[in-house]
């Protein structure tokens, strides 16, 4: 090889060499120039995401603060299902003991049930549902004051047939505000599933941008080397003499440098093209991370969600038992009122049945009374007839064996017992008069007897039928605590939930952050590598 160089003189060695270096050079020139280009196509590329990202994040937080809002009116008609509870138990705990203060709390709640509905009718979806709902509430209230008024003046039936007008329009009632319900979960359920969408799709721009920071910063790496290697080649050589040789080495030294100056510039950029790269690495992965808690978040969103969802559904079905607890509780009490207005029915049959003995005995005192008179007169009859025994005893010594006298005395005799006959057949009619009336007393009092046993029997079955009334009272009492119990637990659940969503927009706000750092690294990132561009274009011209 070196006797090859010989044949050749000096100046053709060095133009020879000089052209070769600078083929040299401008083929790392070229490739630099090359991987610059990609460097700026992935940084551009990086932007892109980024500003994909950084949309993703508003969208992201628009989602939040939408399901925010259906979340609070979802919240609102879960409250208004409890305040329906609260009002159903006070109206019927009201009817069925007569107290006025639970009657008072009753339409208090309605009232409340009104407002809360009214302040839910602004909701485009719901406007029509709400309406209908206040159409029912207004049709229960009039069945319900309407039965009040009947039972306050005493018109039980006519209550009663109020009242199961009102459970019909309750359960309508329920059914609606059921429905209600399910339209907000649902929405909720589709915010929901668009946040985690969304989460998802940020998540995936979080993964290329951390790929094409990591790219970057290899390709820098790479580029780093070969800027090392030009500037070796750039070293200046010292160079003696006057000649041509000379001159041109002074002339390629002084290119040499200029382009070893320029190399600098290169790899004082590329120190901090690295640097950049490795910043918005560090961005990609705070944002990465950032955003995988916000996914976490949310599925502690969603979890919550359908706790709620269930909470409502124990709700609607709880409400729906008291219903029918209520229907229950009605029915005993009309079948309490029925006995009780039996029993009351009795004791007047009772009362009149009484009121026939005492007259039978009234009789039975007269009649007893007219046997004394009859037994005064026997008494003085006889005292005659003993008289006048006497004295036809005493007439018929006197006159021997005349009889006049004792004819008289047997004739008043006669008399006297035609007196006593009559009398005792007198005895005997007031005796039998007197047996009469003491057999219709006797039928009396037995009769009497079986109406007490019967008023005894239908008073057992309404305090029987009160009793249950109080059973299913306790009851429907203990669905309401389990309302109170559900809606507490829901109110917890919201806690979480909202305590999530403001971690989730907190997150949001840190990824923005990140997400507008990787911006201004990618942007540094474009410009650093348009500078190189710029001074490496020298040299192609």
């Amino acid at each position: 090889m070196i006797s090859w160089l010989r044949r050749f003189n000096v100046t053709t060695r060095i133009m020879s060499l000089s052209v070769f270096f600078v083929f040299v050079m401008m083929a790392e020139l070229s490739f630099f120039t090359f991987q610059l280009e990609a460097l700026k196509i992935s940084s551009e590329l990086q932007q892109e995401k980024v500003l994909e990202e950084t949309e993703r994040l508003a969208e992201e937080s628009k989602q939040l603060k939408v399901r925010s809002e259906i979340q609070l009116i979802l919240k609102q008609s879960q409250k208004i299902q409890k305040t329906f509870a609260d009002m159903l138990f006070l109206y019927f705990d009201g009817i069925v003991t007569e107290y006025y203060e639970s009657l008072n709390g009753a339409s208090v709640a309605a009232d409340s049930l009104e407002s809360q509905l009214k302040n839910l009718s602004t909701e485009t979806e719901a406007a029509v549902q709400v309406t209908n709902i206040l159409s029912t509430l207004s049709e229960y209230r009039e069945y319900m004051d309407s039965a009040v008024n009947y039972y306050q003046k005493g018109k039980v039936n006519l209550a009663q047939s109020e009242i199961g007008d009102a459970n019909i329009e309750a359960k309508k009632l329920n059914d609606e505000l059921s429905a209600l319900n399910m339209i907000f979960q649902n929405r909720l359920n589709v915010a929901d599933a668009s946040v985690v969408d969304s989460l998802q799709k940020t998540l995936e721009a979080s993964d290329v941008v951390n790929q094409l920071s990591v790219n970057a910063g290899k390709q820098i790496e790479d580029d780093q080397g070969l800027i090392w290697l030009m500037l070796l080649l750039t070293l200046r050589i010292i160079i003696e003499g006057k000649d041509e040789i000379s001159d041109m080495s002074e002339a390629t030294q002084n290119l040499l440098g200029k382009l070893r100056l320029t190399l600098e510039d290169v790899g004082n950029l590329a120190v901090d093209l690295e640097s950049a790269a490795n910043e918005g690495h560090q961005a990609s992965i705070n944002t990465y991370k950032q955003s995988t808690q916000q996914q976490v978040q949310s599925e502690g969103i969603a979890a919550a969600a359908t706790q709620l969802g269930a909470s409502s559904e124990d709700i609607s079905r709880t409400t729906g038992e008291g219903l029918l607890l209520v229907e229950n509780v009605t029915k005993s009490a009309d079948e309490g009122q029925k006995n009780v207005q039996a029993t009351a029915e009795n004791m007047d049959r009772l009362a009149d049945q009484f009121d026939a003995v005492e007259s039978t005995v009234s009789e039975l005192v007269k009649h007893s009374t007219n046997i004394g008179q009859v037994l005064d007169v026997i008494r003085s009859i006889a005292e005659q007839t003993n008289l006048l025994a006497l004295n036809a005893a005493i007439e018929a010594a006197r006159a021997g064996d005349q009889g006049r006298g004792f004819a008289v005395v047997a004739d008043e005799v006669r008399t006297l017992a035609q007196r006593t006959s009559e009398s005792t057949n007198e005895i005997q009619t007031m005796v039998e008069a007197l047996q009469k009336f003491s057999t219709i007393a006797a039928s009396s009092i037995t009769a009497n007897r079986e109406q007490v046993d019967h008023s005894v029997q239908l008073s057992d079955q309404a305090k029987a039928s009160l009793t249950k009334i109080v059973e299913e009272l306790s009851l429907l009492t203990k669905a309401n605590k389990n309302i109170a119990n559900i809606t507490s637990e829901q109110q917890q659940a919201v806690l979480e939930v909202d305590e999530n969503v403001q971690k989730v927009r907190l997150l949001a706000l840190n990824v923005e952050e990140q997400a507008k750092d990787s911006t201004n690294v990618s942007l540094s990132l474009k410009e650093m590598a348009s500078k190189l561009q710029q001074q490496l274009m020298a040299f192609k011209h």
